[in-house]
């Protein structure tokens, strides 16, 4: 089981969050002078919407506003790096409409520590996103499954599925909506 994954004696693996879900990412980090560098060893669930959806606290679309600074987790053990987004719609969860939100991305510099993280979205300023959300350690909103849960609105209101299927953006938020509780 994952249990004997983590018994292995490697230096410095830390096991990510689950995202109150089941979902655990291993990653080793090394130190480089300033620099954490982490490589991630994903043991996430498969792409399913299903589990998606039903595991995430929240399913939002979004359009991304601007990335903020990095900073500390509560406990001093992580960087985050926060993004803004505007919520135009709500598909699951306690978000408003209209609101703006913060999502916490892994990785980030702070005082001149800096944690990177190999698997950052570089989000586009203006762009529409639809996200799953998760939560971390400190139950802030983070994007589920790492990378996994972000899916880019295009122009022409489509989007690529789980299956990576160009799909019609009401398509999608319909398959999502039979399926939240």
């Amino acid at each position: 089981g994952l249990g004997d994954v983590y018994k292995r004696q490697v230096v410095g693996v830390v096991i990510y969050p689950n995202y109150k879900n089941e979902i655990a990412d291993t990653n080793s980090t090394t130190l480089s002078g300033n620099t954490l560098t982490t490589q991630f060893n994903s043991l996430r669930i498969a792409k399913d919407i299903d589990e998606y959806t039903k595991q995430a606290s929240a399913i939002v679309i979004g359009t991304f506003v601007s990335k903020g600074e990095g900073e500390w987790n509560k406990d001093k053990t992580r960087i985050y790096t926060n993004l803004f987004f505007k919520v135009d719609e709500v598909l699951k969860g306690d978000i408003k409409s209209g609101q703006e939100i913060v999502i916490k991305q892994y990785g980030g510099e702070v005082d001149g520590q800096t944690d990177l993280n190999d698997s950052v979205i570089n989000y586009v300023d203006d762009k529409s996103n639809l996200l799953f959300l998760g939560t971390n350690e400190d139950g802030e909103y983070v994007v589920f499954a790492g990378d996994w849960g972000q899916f880019i609105v295009n122009e022409d209101n489509t989007v690529k599925n789980f299956s990576d299927e160009t799909v019609s953006l009401s398509d999608f938020k319909s398959e999502i909506s039979k399926r939240v509780e």
